[in-house]
């Protein structure tokens, strides 16, 4: 059975990524889980939110809309999370998390230095390092799909298990 630990949907900005991020830290305080376990927890959520913030399609100058949520199932913590984007941007993503989803150990790593070193900043000021990070506190590979919605949108879902 699968327990709801966070939901949220609507559209995103600093101060609902601040209120997702303390509740999370009342909910994970609450089920007695490790100091490890939560920083994970908390480090991913915040860059998903992040990445939903800055970089989700962004309409009628309205803040981002974002469908984020925690579940706990069997021991394990699946965060999800959605937002819409532009073709351009679902090109960039699908070539992006394919790569990382195909690194080793050693080869993320690496990636994660060589990231750190070249300072390559794009328009957004990201560098590319969070979804590296977050491959790496996870220990797993990032989930994703990205769909046809309406009027040429794309639904960028990412599913990251803790």
């Amino acid at each position: 059975m699968k327990t709801d630990i966070i939901n949220f949907s609507g559209n995103i900005n600093p101060f609902y990524i601040n209120e997702i991020v303390n509740t999370l830290k009342l909910k994970t305080q609450a089920l007695n889980l490790s100091d490890q376990i939560k920083k994970r927890l908390k480090f991913i959520a915040i860059e998903l939110l992040q990445n939903a913030y800055n970089y989700g399609l962004v309409e009628k100058k309205q803040t981002p809309v974002c469908f984020f949520s925690i579940k706990l199932h069997n021991n394990t913590f699946i965060i999800s999370c959605k937002n819409y984007i532009t073709q351009s941007q679902q090109e960039k993503l699908e070539s992006k998390l394919n790569s990382i989803n195909s690194y080793t150990k050693t080869e993320l790593k690496t990636e994660y230095l060589n990231t750190l070193s070249n300072g390559m900043f794009n328009d957004k000021g990201g560098a590319g390092l969070g979804f590296l990070c977050m491959k790496l506190n996870s220990k797993s590979n990032i989930n994703f799909s990205i769909t046809k919605s309406y009027l040429n949108k794309k639904l960028f879902s990412t599913h990251i298990t803790v």
